[in-house]
C-alpha cells in the first residue's frame, strides 16, 4: 500500500498569548497536499491569529508549527513565502501601485536574483491576472478598485506566488453574491487543478463543494470540534453552542442541507 503523503502544514497543541490573555490554547491541525480546511467560529475566537501562527508571524508560547515537516522557526522568511501565500480579510491598498505591479511583487520569493523581475516573473503575474479574469484592470490603480475587484487581485497575487498552500481569511467577506461565487469557485478549481492545500477562515457554512473539507471550529481560542463540513447537519447543537444562537437546518435535496441562524419572531419579542 502507498503511504499517505506527509502533512505539508501542521500545528501541534499550540498556545498563543498576548500579555496575560491567551488567544489560542492547545490547537492542533494537519493538512496534506490537496486538502482543504475550513476554520469557523465566532468573532474573537482566534481564527486570524491561527493563520498568523501558521505563517510564523506571532510567537508561540508552547506547541509547534511544522512546515514541510520542519519547525517553522527553522525556515527563513523567504522560504516560508515559497510555501505559503496569504490573502487577508481586509487588504491594504499600497499607494502608487497598479494592479499588475502589485501582483508582480508577489513574485519576490521566486526571483532568481535581486536585479529586478524577469520575463518569467512578468508572465506568471499576467497569467495569474488572466486566471482571475482581471486582464482589463491590469493598469488600474489599486485605489480605484471595488471590494470585489480588489479581492480578485489579491487572489491573483497569491496565485502568482506559486505556493503549494493558500491561507485565506474570509476571502468572500463584504462581496456581492456574484463575486462570492467567482472567488470561491476559483479557489476550489485551483485546489483541484494544482493539488493545492487550502486553509480558509469563513462564516459561510453553505458552500456546496466544501462538504468534504476538513473543519476546525474554534471558540474562545480552543478547539470545540474537528471533523468535516458534511458533519455539520448532524451537529446542530454544536453549532448553537459555538455561536450561542439557534440554527435552522433546511433540507436542500439529495441529502444536502441549508444551514442558517434562526431568527426570532419579532412580534413575539415586541409583546
Amino acid at each position: 500500500m502507498t503511504a499517505p503523503p506527509v502533512p505539508i502544514l501542521e500545528c501541534r497543541n499550540i498556545r498563543v498569548s498576548a500579555g496575560a490573555k491567551t488567544i489560542l490554547d492547545d490547537v492542533s491541525l494537519s493538512l496534506r497536499p490537496g486538502e482543504s480546511l475550513m476554520v469557523i467560529g465566532p468573532n474573537g475566537s482566534g481564527k486570524t491569529t491561527l493563520l498568523y501562527a501558521l505563517l510564523g508571524l506571532v510567537p508561540i508560547a508552547s506547541g509547534q508549527v511544522l512546515l514541510a515537516g520542519k519547525p517553522i522557526d527553522n525556515h527563513s522568511r523567504l522560504n516560508i513565502a515559497r510555501y505559503l501565500s496569504y490573502m487577508p480579510q481586509l487588504p491594504e491598498r499600497p499607494a502608487g501601485f497598479s494592479a499588475f505591479e502589485y501582483v508582480l511583487t508577489a513574485r519576490y520569493a521566486r526571483r532568481r536574483h535581486w536585479g529586478g523581475y524577469s520575463r518569467e516573473d512578468q508572465e506568471a503575474a499576467e497569467a495569474a491576472i488572466a486566471l482571475t479574469g482581471m486582464e482589463s484592470f491590469t493598469h488600474r490603480p489599486l485605489a480605484s478598485l471595488s471590494g470585489g475587484e480588489l479581492q480578485k487581485i489579491m487572489l491573483a497575487a497569491a496565485v502568482a506566488q506559486e505556493t503549494p498552500v493558500l491561507l485565506l481569511d474570509e476571502p468572500a467577506a463584504f462581496l456581492d453574491y456574484r463575486h462570492q461565487v467567482e472567488i470561491m469557485t476559483l479557489v476550489e478549481c485551483l485546489r483541484l487543478e494544482r493539488n493545492l492545500s487550502v486553509v480558509m477562515v469563513t462564516h459561510d457554512l453553505n458552500i456546496p463543494f466544501l462538504n468534504n473539507a476538513h473543519l476546525l471550529a474554534l471558540k474562545e481560542g480552543r478547539t470545540l470540534f474537528q471533523g468535516t463540513v458534511s458533519d455539520l447537519p448532524e451537529k446542530q447543537n454544536l453549532l448553537e453552542s459555538l455561536y450561542d444562537t439557534a440554527f435552522d437546518l433546511i433540507p436542500a435535496g439529495s441529502g444536502k442541507w441549508f444551514i442558517r441562524p434562526a431568527f426570532p419572531d419579532i412580534r413575539e419579542r415586541m409583546r
